[in-house]
């Protein structure tokens, strides 16, 4: 069975446009697991959120993809939460790992920062105001 990290890759990653590839890896001692969000109860909900986005781009960069797609399709609001679970039916699929999670908690700040760096994704999500 194919490891987590290429089942990322290959869930993740074929999304991304040619100068958006990432670099490819060296033979040097990296772990080649993706990174795991590790719940610091210290640490705030936002702080937590951009750990995981700098460690998970291929998260992003589907979401993209996902959205991207729909508004192919004719859609003019998208659920991110529909999209997380989506992520997550194609990683459970995909995988025996069970340390890799989509936490629920991320999914209001992705869809911000999806509206905010994508012009044409702009209002594909209705938001409400954060409360942590």
């Amino acid at each position: 069975m194919q490891d987590i990290r290429g089942m990322v890759d290959e869930l993740f990653l074929d999304d991304l446009e040619p100068e958006d590839d990432p670099e490819p890896e060296s033979d040097s001692a990296v772990d080649p697991e993706p990174e795991v969000a590790h719940e610091d109860p210290v640490q705030s909900i936002q702080a937590q959120f951009l750990s995981f986005h700098a460690k998970n781009p291929q998260v992003y960069a589907k979401l993209v993809s996902l959205c991207r797609e729909a508004k192919v399709k004719g859609k003019k609001k998208i659920g991110i939460k529909m999209l997380w679970e989506v992520m997550r039916w194609m990683l459970w699929l995909g995988t025996t790992d069970e340390e890799f999670k989509l936490n629920n908690n991320y999914t209001s700040r992705y869809a911000r920062l999806l509206m905010r760096q994508e012009k044409d994704l702009a209002d594909i999500f209705e938001i409400r105001q954060l409360k942590a």
